[in-house]
């Protein structure tokens, strides 16, 4: 038979991930009963189990420590929209990843990525965890302006037309880093 661990981890005084179907202790002899989402304790040691039912025991306990400092929380970033293939009014205090696991930084003003479905919150600092995460979808790599194109990053092609005509259009690919853009 094989028995299931709790997979539960601390942030902000909280041990997250927390269902009713589980328990926790501080001795190890006592069980109280956790609530869904996340359990708030105060500093200290604790066993986190799942309870036993009428025809399961209960697993084995995993040991979850909630540090003696807490830090502050951050709100979730907002305000941030998608334009022309990059994430407007981010600032250099957030970061990004595409699986809120492995996190980069953004920069002020907007964040040029490619096509692609983000997670955006504001990084951790010496007094505050990191905030929670939204999620941002880029649905086109293209940042245009008026009379150019540009793909970005990497390797982008800049087509200008004349505005009486289509007929002299001509196209060129450059190579350009995408911060470049927006200097």
């Amino acid at each position: 038979m094989i028995c299931l661990l709790p997979e539960v981890t601390v942030s902000n005084g909280k041990i997250v991930n927390t269902t009713s179907a589980m328990e926790f202790s501080i001795d190890g002899i006592h069980w109280l009963t956790c609530t869904d989402g996340s359990t708030s304790l105060s500093k200290g040691t604790y066993y986190i189990r799942y309870k036993g039912t009428d025809t399961k025991n209960p697993s084995e306990a995993v040991i979850i420590t909630i540090p003696d400092t807490v830090k502050g929380t951050q709100d979730t970033p907002a305000s941030l929209t998608v334009e022309n293939g990059r994430i407007v009014n981010t600032t250099a205090a957030m970061e990004y990843s595409l699986d809120g696991i492995l996190w980069f930084p953004c920069t002020d003003d907007a964040t040029v990525l490619k096509k692609g479905t983000y997670y955006i919150r504001y990084k951790e600092t010496d007094t505050k965890s990191a905030s929670d995460a939204i999620k941002i979808t880029i649905e086109e790599d293209t940042i245009t302006s008026p009379n150019d194109s540009y793909t970005a990053p990497g390797t982008a092609v800049k087509t200008k037309c004349p505005s009486s005509s289509s007929a002299n259009c001509w196209t060129r690919k450059i190579m350009i880093k995408a911060s470049q853009l927006f200097k």
